[in-house]
């Protein structure tokens, strides 16, 4: 998406080295005005649909498929929601069975004058494929100082859902599901409150782990298990890892982290993976440069 105010998909040709552009659709008269989608832009986990939301109360959703004659791709007519009054943090598309998308909103009541007062949500939809309908699925209420979604694999990759990044803590939930809440440990002496920026799951011996960063640089593991006892059915277990330039994004791929700086030079490491139990980790931690369990 662009301040032009259209959706562009392009395909990549190895052959040529470039890429073409395959649709161009358009969503609004300008991306750049607040109630036109735009500003946040998420895709299926399984290629199925695309959605795109505004800063403002608009969010439209695509189908996405092949032709079988020819096997282009197709995009289907925009399907549009429109919840009034809030404001839109984050989305995520969770991996689900039918197309599904996750929005963090902030309602926003004009006779509520403190800023601080006003609710945040974390709204599920979904995209019903027969009658071509975006409809609101369900709507919980969320920590307020929530700032990232990050959907995690389903099926026999992991255990889905989403991860609410917030502050000091976060939130492991699903669509109509319980939240369960994870402390994030901090640094001796460290009083103020603590944002995590960025995170990228990962699985390691049949198990999901997810890498989180904080605000500091300090890199964080999450164990999230799989617990048929539990009420919501997950238990989450974190530690503390070491100490990295703060990123603004995370990618990982064969036991190899690429820490995009925010600041600095980009970095590349490989994980040191070692069978360290979770149990029992401290709350108060040291930052821990240069990293001990990365190279």
């Amino acid at each position: 998406t662009s301040d032009s105010g259209c959706l562009v998909i392009l395909e990549y040709n190895s052959q040529k080295n470039q890429l073409f552009r395959l649709h161009s659709v358009p969503i609004g008269k300008a991306g750049c005005r607040r109630n036109v989608p735009g500003q946040y832009l998420s895709n299926d986990i399984r290629g199925r649909s695309i959605f795109v939301a505004a800063i403002e109360s608009e969010k439209v959703a695509y189908l996405v498929n092949r032709n079988p004659s020819n096997n282009r791709l197709q995009i289907s007519q925009g399907l549009f929601n429109s919840r009034p009054n809030t404001h839109i943090h984050a989305i995520a598309c969770p991996d689900s069975p039918s197309p599904s998308f996750a929005s963090l909103e902030l309602d926003l009541y004009p006779s509520v004058t403190d800023p601080s007062l006003l609710p945040k949500f974390l709204t599920f939809y979904e995209l019903d494929q027969d009658k071509n309908l975006l409809f609101e699925n369900s709507r919980q209420a969320i920590d307020r100082h929530a700032n990232i979604l990050l959907p995690l694999p389903g099926g026999e990759d992991g255990p889905g859902g989403l991860l609410v990044l917030a502050q000091d803590s976060l939130i492991y939930t699903r669509d109509g599901g319980k939240q369960v809440r994870a402390i994030i440990p901090k640094r001796q002496g460290h009083t103020q409150p603590l944002l995590l920026t960025s995170a990228i799951p990962y699985k390691y011996n049949n198990n999901m782990f997810v890498l989180i960063q904080s605000e500091l640089g300090d890199l964080y593991k999450l164990k999230i298990q799989t617990e048929l006892q539990e009420e919501a059915g997950v238990k989450l277990e974190i530690k503390f890892m070491d100490t990295l330039p703060p990123s603004t994004c995370l990618c990982f791929f064969n036991s190899l982290l690429f820490v995009a700086s925010e600041c600095g030079d980009q970095l590349l490491y490989q994980i040191l993976e070692s069978e360290t139990e979770f149990n029992n980790q401290p709350l108060v931690i040291q930052p821990q440069s240069p990293p001990k369990n990365l190279q």
